[in-house]
């Protein structure tokens, strides 16, 4: 029989950190279901349809549904295979439709975590679904299969959910795979293998385990793969990487999937000591109380790039609520260990638990925001709003209270048209991920313009909202309320969540500057200082989105080590009357006193509208470096040596930035 295996079309939400910063996602369990189908008389075929949209080959649009079908069609698949999630069931569900429009004889099987616990209710609302996978589908799909081709009996295939004559059959529940060592090499080949395509993704992902013996009551993982551990032997992962690499020229450090990758410290040590000796850069997911210094030491040193972790909340209430049950003391420490170890964190956060009031969002802004600011420091901060997992604990305790958001719908899982809005609309109980918790305590839309803000003050001015929480001795919750009512008299509407950094500069900053500003008329704020920091962070964050019409024809001369700049006469430099290294050392600190009684120095492109902070001495040196005759490389060497030698070798990366930005100047004046 031929198959064709389906991945939905989404856009994962971006980090240039470490190894999370993909914008697209390699289908890994559909290319292991094609792996196992392929020495078989079965013949799979996987159709990304991710690709397809990002690539502008399909798009979102009216037809989108009947498109996407039509794609699907012109492999002339025996049986349809989606791999659903949450967000992305309701269109998986109406590209189902229209393949059932375009051929009655075509068999219709949905597989992943959603589809384990929503099997009955699927195949109840929905006829043109005939098959539900549940839990590992390895040895189910094959199953199933052989049984479509020869007839067979299908109420003896484990794992397996299906509709027989206006019956649904749900068969018993299929084993755990013990050892995953059995499992064959995934074969990447069968994916739609060209260059291109492989530069889309920017990577290979590398399954490392299954299973989560931990109870957070947000997450079904447990409940989909067992509430048991199951690791690849370091020496599977290893050579799989290796041969990974080999196979397919990946140039981009290798992601391990597992929830919780270092939960075994023996093999975790083992792993690092074998991957070490390939000089192969990789990242993976872990919980911060599996890490101490010894083993961050020997994870920096293995060739580890980026580590994704959920804290989830600050507040000690909502960790005790959530079963979470992390250290939270602890965490700033860690934070510390794992960016001087080179590497970088993505640490994600959730707010809009049942029971959570100001005080706790207070306690997670504070948290991220301090986590952010920690010296050397590599952190992306993910600000997310509570999503209702179907199988999780806090699924059934709140299934009662569940309402619509209509913010959800905006998810980068869902096309956002009309025919998906209709049936998340119509069946609420098979769609729960796009529902929210009520809260007793603060309003749900509340929630959601605090989750967009606080992601947009914590990553993009960090040390502009520090500044002004400390000056002003308010709390976050207080200083975002009244954000938002400024936005909102001033005409702010579009509420809505971004993955594009430029969007969010565009959408906020305005409003954020003019606040700013009416903080500093109630006088409640002292404005040079704080204007000073956030042109600062404002001129940083621009830099990422410059054209090459704005930087010159030849942008990897200007960037290259070997570059030789000159800065021009137009650089100035200026004094303010504030003491900026004193904050920027103190701005991970709770204590906080502002001094207006020692100046630092500035340097202002008077052709430009950026100011930037030159704090030190140091720095003014920096400005003469740039004579014509050092390259880069030369300069920010000459630096940093420098810095190792003072007390403020802390504010490396700090520096550092600021030195991207001096080149960037020059180039913004033709300076060569």
């Amino acid at each position: 029989m031929k198959i064709a295996l389906v991945q939905l079309p989404f856009e994962r939400i971006s980090n240039n950190n470490g190894v999370y910063h993909y914008k697209y996602s390699i289908p890994l369990g559909l290319v292991m279901l094609a792996t196992i189908l392929e020495p078989t008389t079965h013949i799979p075929n996987i159709i990304d349809l991710n690709y397809y949209v990002q690539t502008k080959h399909l798009k979102i649009n009216s037809y989108f549904f009947k498109n996407a079908a039509k794609k699907i069609i012109k492999t002339r698949p025996d049986i349809v295979g989606f791999s659903i999630m949450g967000y992305s069931c309701p269109t998986a569900i109406l590209i189902a439709q229209e393949l059932k429009h375009l051929t009655q004889n075509i068999k219709i099987v949905f597989g992943g975590a959603e589809a384990c616990f929503a099997d009955i209710d699927i195949l109840t609302c929905f006829s043109q679904i005939d098959f539900i996978v549940r839990g590992e589908g390895e040895k189910t799909i094959r199953e199933l299969l052989d049984g479509l081709e020869h007839n067979c009996n299908l109420k003896a295939i484990d794992g397996l959910t299906f509709r027989k004559e206006n019956q649904i059959i749900r068969n018993r529940d299929r084993m755990l795979i013990d050892d995953l060592d059995n499992l064959p090499i995934p074969n990447f080949k069968l994916l739609p293998f060209n260059k291109k395509y492989i530069n889309q993704y920017k990577g290979i992902s590398i399954e490392g385990g299954r299973g989560c013996v931990f109870q957070c009551v947000f997450c079904s993982t447990r409940n989909v793969w067992g509430q048991k551990f199951r690791i690849k032997s370091p020496q599977r992962i290893v050579s799989e990487i290796v041969y990974v690499k080999k196979k397919y020229f990946i140039k981009y450090p290798i992601e391990l999937h597992h929830d919780n990758f270092l939960i075994n410290r023996k093999k975790t040590i083992e792993f690092c000591k074998l991957v070490r000796k390939t000089n192969i850069k990789w990242g993976c997911a872990a919980r911060i109380d599996r890490l101490d210094s010894n083993l961050i030491d020997i994870l920096g040193k293995s060739g580890c790039q980026g580590i994704f972790i959920g804290i989830e909340t600050g507040s000690k209430s909502t960790m005790w609520y959530i079963k979470k049950n992390l250290d939270l003391n602890s965490v700033l420490k860690k934070v510390r260990l794992i960016s001087t170890n080179g590497i970088a964190l993505t640490l994600s956060f959730v707010i809009g638990f049942p029971k959570e009031n100001y005080r706790d969002l207070d306690d997670t802004f504070n948290l991220a925001l301090n986590c952010k600011l920690q010296e050397n420091s590599d952190v992306t901060i993910q600000i997310n709003r509570l999503r209702i997992e179907r199988g999780s604990d806090l699924y059934y305790s709140q299934l009662q209270n569940l309402r619509l958001s209509k913010q959800l719908t905006t998810s980068p899982y869902c096309t956002k048209l009309d025919e998906e809005i209709q049936i998340i609309n119509k069946h609420k109980r098979v769609f729960p991920s796009f529902r929210v918790c009520k809260n007793e305590n603060i309003n749900n839309k509340t929630i959601y313009k605090f989750s967009l803000l606080y992601d947009f003050l914590i990553n993009l001015f960090p040390l502009t909202t520090a500044l002004i929480l400390k000056t002003t001795n308010t709390t976050p919750t207080k200083l975002v309320l009244r954000l938002i009512k400024h936005m909102e008299v001033c005409g702010f509407k579009k509420w809505e969540k971004s993955i594009n950094k430029k969007k969010v500069l565009d959408r906020y900053v305005p409003y954020f500057e003019k606040h700013i500003i009416l903080l500093a008329e109630k006088k409640e704020i002292i404005y040079t200082p704080v204007k000073a920091v956030f042109s600062h962070e404002k001129a940083l964050n621009k830099l990422c989105f410059l054209s090459k019409t704005e930087i010159g024809s030849d942008k990897t001369k200007v960037f290259a080590w070997h570059a030789v700049l000159k800065l021009k006469k137009h650089i100035e430099l200026k004094s303010f009357p504030f003491d900026m290294i004193y904050f920027l050392e103190t701005s991970g600190d709770r204590e906080f006193k502002f001094n207006n009684k020692v100046t630092s120095l500035m340097y202002v492109a008077t052709k430009d509208e950026s100011k930037l902070l030159v704090a030190t001495e140091l720095e003014k040196t920096l400005l003469s470096l740039f004579d014509g005759k050092r390259t880069n490389k030369e300069i920010l060497e000459l630096v940093l040596q420098r810095y190792d030698k003072t007390k403020h070798c802390s504010m490396k990366k700090i520096y550092s930035d600021r030195i991207k930005y001096l080149l960037i100047e020059s180039v913004l004046e033709r300076i060569s």
